[in-house]
């Protein structure tokens, strides 16, 4: 059996360094899992990390929603994806064995205690790390650290959280289309990094809002719906090779082929290269949000000590 290279979250975060994009796809089963293991076989083209996510609700279960989702049935779908890849790999089919990410389903991390007693079964499961949702607002930034310090690494999500969607300020899926908007995602960035977070997804957003994000960050920022200038992409695997029943969101691209491994290999080519989602297929924001983006910078008043920037913190330095 050839040697296989395990991708990890210090790979993540050299992938940023050298500038080269991270290319993530959902994965809910054993046959997918093991597809996106083996789809490609050097930097350029292979899927770097699975996310076993609650949408699941959606996709897998039939709920219509990521709410109704609990964390017996991650834990148990996290389990299938491992097998999925463990097996890929005994077949010698895998050069590159992806990050494995547990998404946390609602409720399993209203408090630190939760939360890492919630990472953990992840871990068991299977997972490399795992994904929360929210910033500022919601303050998961005790649980982002909490779990941190137990040695998991955690991924952030902010901008349109399914979870919460519901409690959003704005009234449709795209967030940060005011300067409010647009402020809050760039100091929930800021916020889960400080707080221990490896990379963040940044869901629906005017893609000079996650440029900008993407350029303050120095950890990886990925898109799902953020534009073409992000650290990396996700898609929900159902969405790129058509096994809905809607019309795909705008910021979903899909190729010509029945063939689903082919299609994942493409996709992570187009997300390597920067040549896809294309900027027709981006969100974008007022005049106002894009001026008031270009010289904001959080970074020169955000404290962990009060989890929040602010122009005149007593903390400034």
């Amino acid at each position: 059996m050839a040697d296989v290279e395990k991708i990890t979250v210090n790979t993540f975060l050299q992938m940023k360094k050298q500038g080269i994009k991270t290319a993530g796809l959902t994965g809910y089963d054993s046959s997918i899992a093991g597809i996106h293991a083996s789809a490609g076989k050097t930097p350029m083209d292979r899927i770097d990390w699975i996310l076993v996510g609650d949408s699941a609700g959606n996709t897998m279960f039939g709920y219509g929603t990521t709410t109704k989702v609990t964390m017996d049935e991650m834990e148990r779908i996290t389990g299938y994806v491992k097998n999925g890849i463990d097996n890929a790999v005994k077949g010698g089919h895998v050069t590159y064995q992806p990050l494995l990410v547990g998404d946390m389903p609602i409720n399993t991390y209203d408090n630190p205690k939760d939360g890492v007693y919630n990472a953990k079964r992840f871990i068991k499961a299977g997972a490399d790390a795992i994904k929360l949702e929210g910033g500022t607002r919601k303050g998961v930034g005790e649980v982002v650290k909490a779990i941190f310090d137990e040695g998991i690494p955690v991924m952030g999500h902010i901008g349109f959280t399914p979870q919460t969607a519901n409690k959003l300020v704005d009234e449709n899926v795209v967030q940060g289309k005011t300067i409010v908007g647009a402020k809050e995602l760039i100091d929930d960035a800021l916020y889960l990094q400080a707080n221990g977070a490896f990379a963040v997804l940044v869901e629906c957003t005017p893609w000079k809002v996650g440029k900008r994000i993407t350029d303050l960050a120095e950890i990886p920022i990925i898109g799902i719906g953020a534009g073409p200038k992000t650290d990396g992409q996700l898609l929900i695997v159902h969405d790129l090779i058509n096994l809905t029943l809607g019309k795909p969101f705008k910021f979903v691209w899909q190729y010509n082929t029945k063939n689903a491994k082919e299609a994942i290999k493409k996709y992570a080519i187009d997300v390597k290269k920067g040549t896809k989602p294309k900027l027709s297929q981006s969100f974008t924001a007022t005049e106002e949000v894009e001026k008031f983006i270009e010289t904001y910078d959080p970074r020169l008043v955000y404290h962990t000590c009060c989890e929040h920037s602010c122009e005149h913190c007593e903390h400034k330095h």
